[in-house]
Protein backbone atom coordinates (compact mmCIF):
# COMPACT_ATOMS: atom_id res chain seq x y z
CA UNK A 1 0.00 0.00 0.00
CA UNK A 2 3.18 2.52 0.61
CA UNK A 3 4.22 1.67 -2.64
CA UNK A 4 1.02 2.61 -4.10
CA UNK A 5 0.72 5.86 -1.79
CA UNK A 6 4.50 6.85 -3.28
CA UNK A 7 3.48 6.31 -6.82
CA UNK A 8 0.40 8.47 -6.92
CA UNK A 9 2.40 11.53 -5.15
CA UNK A 10 5.03 10.85 -7.89
CA UNK A 11 2.74 11.24 -10.60
CA UNK A 12 1.13 13.96 -8.89
CA UNK A 13 4.51 15.70 -8.49
CA UNK A 14 5.32 15.14 -12.33
CA UNK A 15 2.22 16.65 -13.02
CA UNK A 16 2.23 19.69 -11.74
CA UNK A 17 5.43 20.60 -13.58
CA UNK A 18 3.61 19.03 -16.78
CA UNK A 19 4.51 21.94 -19.64
CA UNK A 20 1.95 24.63 -20.72
CA UNK A 21 2.37 26.31 -24.37
CA UNK A 22 4.96 28.46 -24.62
CA UNK A 23 3.59 30.15 -27.09
CA UNK A 24 0.72 31.55 -24.67
CA UNK A 25 3.45 32.19 -21.99
CA UNK A 26 5.39 34.63 -24.89
CA UNK A 27 8.59 32.72 -23.81
CA UNK A 28 11.07 31.21 -25.90
CA UNK A 29 10.89 27.99 -23.16
CA UNK A 30 10.94 24.24 -24.17
CA UNK A 31 9.81 21.05 -22.66
CA UNK A 32 10.41 17.39 -23.33
CA UNK A 33 9.28 14.19 -21.51
CA UNK A 34 12.35 11.93 -21.10
CA UNK A 35 11.13 7.86 -20.43
CA UNK A 36 13.66 5.04 -20.62
CA UNK A 37 15.33 2.11 -19.02
CA UNK A 38 17.51 2.32 -15.74
CA UNK A 39 20.29 -0.35 -14.62
CA UNK A 40 22.13 0.06 -11.14
CA UNK A 41 25.07 -1.80 -9.44
CA UNK A 42 25.77 -1.15 -5.71
CA UNK A 43 25.51 -1.66 -2.46
CA UNK A 44 22.21 -2.07 -2.27
CA UNK A 45 22.02 -5.06 -4.97
CA UNK A 46 21.80 -4.87 -8.97
CA UNK A 47 18.33 -3.82 -10.74
CA UNK A 48 16.39 -2.87 -13.66
CA UNK A 49 13.63 -0.54 -14.24
CA UNK A 50 12.38 2.81 -15.79
CA UNK A 51 12.56 6.20 -15.22
CA UNK A 52 10.66 9.24 -16.67
CA UNK A 53 11.36 13.19 -16.45
CA UNK A 54 9.84 16.50 -17.81
CA UNK A 55 12.43 19.03 -18.68
CA UNK A 56 11.64 22.19 -18.69
CA UNK A 57 14.03 24.60 -20.47
CA UNK A 58 13.61 28.61 -19.55
CA UNK A 59 15.38 29.32 -22.70
CA UNK A 60 15.28 27.46 -25.50
CA UNK A 61 18.15 27.89 -26.76
CA UNK A 62 20.26 26.91 -23.79
CA UNK A 63 21.08 23.51 -22.22
CA UNK A 64 19.95 24.65 -18.49
CA UNK A 65 16.48 23.14 -17.52
CA UNK A 66 14.62 22.12 -14.58
CA UNK A 67 12.20 19.03 -13.93
CA UNK A 68 10.81 16.42 -12.26
CA UNK A 69 11.70 12.90 -12.01
CA UNK A 70 10.18 9.86 -11.17
CA UNK A 71 11.80 6.02 -10.68
CA UNK A 72 10.50 2.22 -10.56
CA UNK A 73 13.12 -0.41 -10.36
CA UNK A 74 13.00 -4.15 -9.05
CA UNK A 75 16.20 -5.50 -7.47
CA UNK A 76 17.37 -8.81 -8.49
CA UNK A 77 17.85 -9.74 -4.94
CA UNK A 78 14.06 -8.90 -4.67
CA UNK A 79 11.85 -5.98 -3.42
CA UNK A 80 11.88 -2.91 -5.47
CA UNK A 81 12.37 0.76 -5.36
CA UNK A 82 10.78 3.95 -6.26
CA UNK A 83 12.01 7.62 -5.97
CA UNK A 84 10.82 10.38 -6.90
CA UNK A 85 11.85 14.31 -6.60
CA UNK A 86 13.64 17.46 -8.40
CA UNK A 87 16.09 17.52 -11.21
CA UNK A 88 18.33 19.90 -12.37
CA UNK A 89 20.93 20.55 -15.47
CA UNK A 90 23.83 22.19 -16.94
CA UNK A 91 25.10 21.41 -20.26
CA UNK A 92 26.11 17.59 -19.46
CA UNK A 93 25.86 17.57 -15.87
CA UNK A 94 23.15 17.50 -13.42
CA UNK A 95 21.71 16.40 -10.43
CA UNK A 96 18.67 14.65 -8.31
CA UNK A 97 17.29 15.43 -5.00
CA UNK A 98 14.45 13.36 -3.92
CA UNK A 99 12.26 10.80 -1.47
CA UNK A 100 13.16 6.80 -2.26
CA UNK A 101 11.38 4.17 -1.26
CA UNK A 102 12.99 0.24 -1.04
CA UNK A 103 10.26 -2.65 -0.22
CA UNK A 104 10.98 -4.77 2.53
CA UNK A 105 12.37 -8.44 2.60
CA UNK A 106 13.13 -11.24 5.06
CA UNK A 107 15.51 -9.23 6.61
CA UNK A 108 14.65 -5.62 6.07
CA UNK A 109 11.81 -3.39 6.68
CA UNK A 110 10.26 -1.02 3.64
CA UNK A 111 12.59 2.08 4.26
CA UNK A 112 11.94 5.47 2.89
CA UNK A 113 15.29 7.57 2.17
CA UNK A 114 17.13 10.93 0.74
CA UNK A 115 17.75 10.28 -2.89
CA UNK A 116 20.85 12.02 -4.18
CA UNK A 117 22.43 11.84 -7.59
CA UNK A 118 24.94 13.55 -9.60
CA UNK A 119 24.88 12.77 -13.32
CA UNK A 120 26.37 13.12 -16.25
CA UNK A 121 23.95 13.28 -19.47
CA UNK A 122 23.85 13.28 -23.23
CA UNK A 123 20.06 13.22 -23.68
CA UNK A 124 20.00 9.38 -24.83
CA UNK A 125 22.48 8.16 -22.08
CA UNK A 126 23.18 8.60 -19.16
CA UNK A 127 25.44 7.55 -16.39
CA UNK A 128 25.03 8.34 -12.39
CA UNK A 129 26.39 7.93 -9.04
CA UNK A 130 23.39 7.71 -6.54
CA UNK A 131 23.37 7.67 -2.80
CA UNK A 132 20.26 6.85 -0.90
CA UNK A 133 20.69 7.71 3.15
CA UNK A 134 17.77 5.30 4.93
CA UNK A 135 15.29 8.20 6.94
CA UNK A 136 15.09 6.03 9.81
CA UNK A 137 16.83 4.17 12.33
CA UNK A 138 14.80 0.92 12.74
CA UNK A 139 17.35 -2.17 13.64
CA UNK A 140 15.74 -3.49 10.30
CA UNK A 141 15.89 -0.93 7.54
CA UNK A 142 18.21 -1.23 4.75
CA UNK A 143 21.27 0.88 5.22
CA UNK A 144 23.08 3.71 3.11
CA UNK A 145 23.20 2.31 -0.58
CA UNK A 146 25.87 3.59 -2.94
CA UNK A 147 25.04 3.05 -6.63
CA UNK A 148 26.32 3.72 -9.90
CA UNK A 149 23.32 3.56 -12.35
CA UNK A 150 23.18 3.63 -16.36
CA UNK A 151 20.15 5.24 -18.10
CA UNK A 152 19.06 4.96 -22.06
CA UNK A 153 16.01 7.54 -22.17
CA UNK A 154 14.10 8.37 -25.65
CA UNK A 155 13.49 12.52 -25.42
CA UNK A 156 9.61 13.30 -26.58
CA UNK A 157 9.41 17.21 -27.58
CA UNK A 158 6.40 18.75 -25.29
CA UNK A 159 6.74 21.87 -27.15
CA UNK A 160 7.23 23.21 -30.48
CA UNK A 161 9.87 26.10 -29.24
CA UNK A 162 12.49 24.09 -28.60
CA UNK A 163 15.64 24.27 -30.78
CA UNK A 164 17.21 21.42 -31.43
CA UNK A 165 20.70 21.18 -31.60
CA UNK A 166 21.57 18.14 -30.19
CA UNK A 167 23.08 17.12 -33.47
CA UNK A 168 24.35 20.94 -34.32
CA UNK A 169 28.32 19.99 -33.49
CA UNK A 170 28.26 16.55 -35.30
CA UNK A 171 27.09 17.94 -38.72
CA UNK A 172 29.22 21.04 -37.57
CA UNK A 173 32.22 18.73 -37.40
CA UNK A 174 30.82 16.76 -40.64
CA UNK A 175 30.63 19.28 -42.78
CA UNK A 176 33.72 19.47 -45.60
CA UNK A 177 36.76 21.70 -44.87
CA UNK A 178 35.74 24.91 -47.05
CA UNK A 179 32.61 24.99 -47.23
CA UNK A 180 30.21 27.38 -45.97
Amino acid sequence: MRVVSFVCIAVGVLATVLPRDAAAQGSASADELFVGVLMSVGTGGGGLGVATSVRHYPDAQEWKSVSAFAQVQWYAEGGIRVAAGAQGTLSLVGGELGLAYRSGDADHVGTFGLHLAPFVSVDYLSLAWRLTIPLSNARTRWGTDSSFTFGANVPIPLSTTRFDRRFECLAGCLRPLGSS
